[in-house]
């Protein structure tokens, strides 16, 4: 399996009770927390948390980020919009994919969530299976 990214939408694989986030969000922001300039907790309330590096339509983005991602049966991958990640955290994302087991419910239960915590931002999720 294949994932191409740009921009700060979100790719995570579940894998049992581990979720692993596999895409790296292009945002000025996000740069710094990886060369250490600031720690999650001030990313998540930077005021420039939004500025894209990286998005699609910009003539200076370059290429998306392509990797190979190893998927064993059973694994999940979860593709979120900021507005799901903007509105709950890593954790909490972990702590419904381990107790909801139907896709279709999965996905309505972390929309909601981030709408009562705020839904400022567009929320999309896409969960698929491997089987």
């Amino acid at each position: 399996c294949w994932s191409a990214h740009i921009g700060d939408s979100r790719l995570y694989r579940l894998r049992g009770s581990e979720m692993q986030q596999m895409t790296e969000d292009h945002t000025l922001v996000a740069r710094s927390v990886r060369q250490g300039e600031l720690t999650q907790a001030q990313a998540r309330m930077h005021p420039w948390r939004h500025i894209l590096e990286r998005c699609l339509g910009r003539p200076d983005a370059g290429p998306p980020a392509v990797q190979p991602i190893t998927m064993r049966p059973g694994d999940r991958l979860l593709l979120c919009s900021d507005g799901l990640t903007e509105e709950l955290d890593d954790e909490v994302i972990a702590e419904y994919c381990l107790k909801v087991e139907d896709l279709d419910q999965l996905a309505c239960q972390l929309v909601e969530a981030a709408k009562e915590r705020g839904g400022r931002d567009n929320i999309t999720v896409v969960i698929a299976e491997y089987a």
